[in-house]
């Protein structure tokens, strides 16, 4: 059985209701906070581009193309070095769906190709 819970007043959710929308690229779908919780990057599957969100100030601060079409998780490595954005493969694959980005250059590393569309980035 499902009830309906009722949403707090606006006034006890703050100025802005908690949330704050930020217009990423079509199709953000993977995303990660980096280890120095400074920036946020989305993986934008519709559009093959990465969106670069400063935390504090909650503004897009640059949008990234790659190499990798139907780019749909992302993940920083542990040292916040690295970026890893994979696809899930599909009609709009190139036979990639691995990609590395450095995190400081925002350049791409190393492309990858594992045999299949990926589902999780650990």
């Amino acid at each position: 059985m499902f009830r309906r819970v009722p949403r707090p007043p606006p006034a006890a959710l703050g100025k802005h209701g908690g949330l704050t929308n930020i217009q990423a690229g079509h199709g953000a779908e993977g995303f990660d906070l980096s280890p120095d919780s400074k920036e946020i990057w989305a993986a934008n599957a519709q559009d093959a581009t990465v969106t670069i969100i400063d935390a504090a100030s909650k503004r897009v601060i640059e949008t990234l193309p790659i190499s990798l079409p139907g780019a749909n998780r992302l993940k920083f490595t542990p040292d916040g070095k690295r970026v890893v954005i994979a696809g899930g493969g599909g009609a709009a694959s190139t036979g990639r769906n691995l990609v590395v980005l450095d995190a400081a250059t925002r350049k791409e590393v190393k492309q990858i190709n594992l045999g299949g569309g990926v589902q999780r980035v650990l």
